[in-house]
């Protein structure tokens, strides 16, 4: 089957070790503990002070300050998002899949922040070498902490792409049904 709703699972890549655009940790940094470094990556391309590696397992890692998390996209993106949310201090960069599960659990209810970036980013590989095409997706930043939020407000601008500032508790009240949005204004 081919076509919307014909893909039985997603693409899987040669590797999961993809390099975060240096121009990202520039605008949004400095980070303190990156949970996801890609081992040996080039010098130019560390997003944070302190980082773990795969074989390090940063998931399990006891994590300091500003966090900056690109995990591996796949099936635990969910696991590394809800620590990253009761860590409460970090953005990460994710594709901005808005229909799963973990977007819904991790992201909506727990971020203070999004930044939807415009346009398809083009990540590095492991030798910082820029990837001959696109990632193929759209992408967001999620801040976690009112810091992380803060920086994407100072950082963001109508040409980086839309930002969404979520209340104390996730979406907006009015957002969260019986509001106008949604049909349920009777007046």
């Amino acid at each position: 089957m081919s076509g919307i709703g014909g893909h039985q699972r997603p693409h899987k890549g040669d590797s999961d070790d993809w390099l975060t655009p240096p121009w990202i940790i520039e605008r949004f940094g400095p980070f303190d503990t990156d949970p996801c470094a890609c081992l040996g990556a080039p010098e130019s391309h560390r997003c944070a002070r302190i980082t773990f590696n795969h074989l390090q397992n940063g998931l399990n890692q006891h994590w300091r300050g500003m966090v900056w998390l690109n995990p591996p996209y796949g099936p635990q993106v969910g696991r590394w998002l809800s620590r990253l949310a009761g860590y409460g201090r970090g953005i990460a960069l994710v594709f901005a899949r808005t229909d799963t599960i973990w977007f819904h659990e991790q992201v909506w209810p727990k971020a203070d922040a999004l930044l939807f970036l415009k346009g398809r980013l083009t990540f590095c590989r492991p030798n910082g070498v820029p990837a001959s095409n696109d990632c193929g997706g759209p992408h967001v930043l999620i801040a976690y902490g009112s810091t992380a939020s803060q920086r994407l407000c100072d950082a963001a601008d109508p040409e980086l792409g839309a930002l969404v500032k979520l209340s104390p508790k996730g979406l907006a009240p009015a957002l969260e049904g019986g509001g106008p949005l949604f049909g349920g204004d009777k007046a």
